[in-house]
């Protein structure tokens, strides 16, 4: 019986997948293009037709001028937290970078106007790309009233935290929100900007930020990669709670 010879392409998918399956450490670059055609002793052209696999199957990640990374564990959005998710990726040792796409005055429409309770003022836009060590992760779409926060352009920067200012400059505590999560795909632009192929599913959430007197602080819009990203929510049996509170 004759044995059908494994394609180049397959065997270097299949060495890759092993990587992956054994990966103890998030986002591990895996071999250059070069080293795997030698030690796999395959063409480049079968290492380039693996990898793409590998990526449209969303099992690696491919960044331009750096190579290609196996995905690691995902990262965790706390429903229950305000600001919860950056926190939560800095405190696990992961540097966050955030780059200012635009940031500008506009009009509103009536529901960014109607989500602030704001009417005929101006309102800021600005969106982001935030990086979780140089890997676009998630675009945020944040509405502030500018009557609430004057000149915050002259203090918001790359470098500088939304959170701090809001506290320190404008005394501003925020204390809750509403969230709602949905499931979207990227348009064109997003694709550029967070790495992606079209055919991968996005989490997209928007909600409301609110201060200690329930007024509307922010109006926000994000799209989150769902190969990077998990959402959690505590369950609780409020009626058993509440009964062991009060026996």
């Amino acid at each position: 019986m004759k044995i059908k010879e494994i394609k180049g392409s397959q065997k270097v998918k299949e060495y890759i997948e092993s990587i992956i399956l054994n990966n103890k450490h998030e986002y591990s670059k895996l071999p250059s293009e070069r080293q795997l055609s030698v030690e796999l002793s395959v063409s480049r052209n079968s290492v380039r037709n693996a990898l793409k696999e590998l990526y449209l199957e969303n099992k690696i990640i491919t960044e331009p001028g750096s190579g290609s990374y196996c995905l690691g564990k995902k990262y965790t959005r706390n429903l229950l937290g305000v600001n919860n998710l950056t926190t939560t990726i800095r405190q696990s040792g992961f540097f966050l970078k955030t780059n200012i796409i635009s940031m500008k005055k506009l009009i509103p429409d009536k529901t960014i106007s109607d989500k602030l309770k704001i009417k005929n003022e101006l309102v800021y836009e600005i969106i982001r790309l935030r990086k979780i060590n140089d890997i676009p992760g998630f675009i945020e779409t944040l509405y502030i009233s500018v009557n609430r926060c004057p000149n915050l352009d002259k203090y918001y920067s790359e470098l500088s935290s939304i959170y701090y200012i809001y506290q320190n400059i404008y005394d501003i505590s925020l204390v809750g929100g509403t969230e709602k999560i949905s499931i979207t795909y990227p348009t064109i632009g997003e694709c550029k900007l967070l790495n992606i192929n079209q055919n991968l599913p996005l989490f997209f959430s928007s909600g409301i930020t609110f201060d200690e007197t329930k007024a509307p602080v922010e109006y926000y819009k994000i799209v989150f990669r769902s190969d990077l990203f998990i959402f959690s929510y505590l369950i609780e049996n409020i009626e058993y709670k509440r009964r062991n509170i009060y026996e």
